[in-house]
Parts: C-alpha cells; structure tokens; sequence
C-alpha cells in the first residue's frame, strides 16, 4: 500500500492498495474518539456489504490506527 497526498482534512488521504486500486485512508484523529470505539465502528464495517455502500479494505489496529477504504472519486474534497 503507498499513502500519498493527504485531504483538506489532516485525518483523511488517498492512496494505492495492491498496487492499482485507488483507496481513501483515514486516521483517527486524537480526541474525537477512542481507539476502540473507531476500532468497533470498523468492526461492524466490515459486516456490511451492499452496492450502495463504501467498502472497507483494511483496519491497522497499532498507532497509528487507521482504515482502509475503496476511494470515492466524486467523493468529499
């Protein structure tokens, strides 16, 4: 995975899974949440599955804590 320019927001950025896949990184930003709060909201993620939802790649448990997910081109900027 290669993590390359980060979003407007310090906490989101953009990279490349498996070499060609683009995806949307996301890290937990500190004190918005608990580690394990992000870490259970990644849990049910990855529970669910639908055309019309974003789909989730990875979650990297040890800081920094962060999750992988399929990038959204027409997505926030």
């Amino acid at each position: 995975m290669s993590f390359s320019r980060p979003y407007n927001n310090a906490n989101c950025g953009k990279g490349t899974w498996n070499g060609n896949t683009k995806v949307a990184i996301k890290t937990l930003k500190p004190g918005t949440m608990s580690p394990e709060s992000f870490l259970e909201e990644a849990q049910i993620m990855k529970k669910l599955k639908h055309d019309k939802l974003v789909q989730l790649y990875a979650v990297v448990s040890e800081e920094p804590i962060y999750i992988v997910t399929e990038y959204m081109s027409k997505g926030q900027k």
